[in-house]
């Protein structure tokens, strides 16, 4: 399998198979905002994926610049033990 094939079904086929392609499967207005970036091109060399550097979950960022943030404040101190952020769904935003 091509590593974009990889990541196209672990994406958007993905959503297409649990049934949530309104909510999840593509950054568009009014869907979740669940995203990861890697420092390199994935599609030139897959193991970028195993070196995430931002994580992005329900519009909150969880990881920048490969450190640990807090979900709620991505400026905030690191998240210690014990603490975690669960951010709700963004509103939609007109007819996404």
């Amino acid at each position: 399998m091509k590593p974009i094939d990889a990541i196209w079904a672990a994406t958007a086929t993905a959503a297409d198979l649990i049934g949530d392609t309104q909510d999840i499967g593509s950054v568009q207005p009014g869907r979740y905002a669940d995203l990861v970036a890697v420092a390199g091109d994935p599609l030139a060399d897959v193991t970028q994926l195993e070196r995430v550097q931002f994580v992005m979950k329900g519009g909150a960022i969880y990881k920048q610049n490969g450190q640990i943030v807090r979900g709620e404040n991505p400026l905030s101190s690191p998240v210690t033990a014990g603490e975690e952020s669960t951010p709700s769904k963004p509103a939609p935003r007109g007819n996404a």
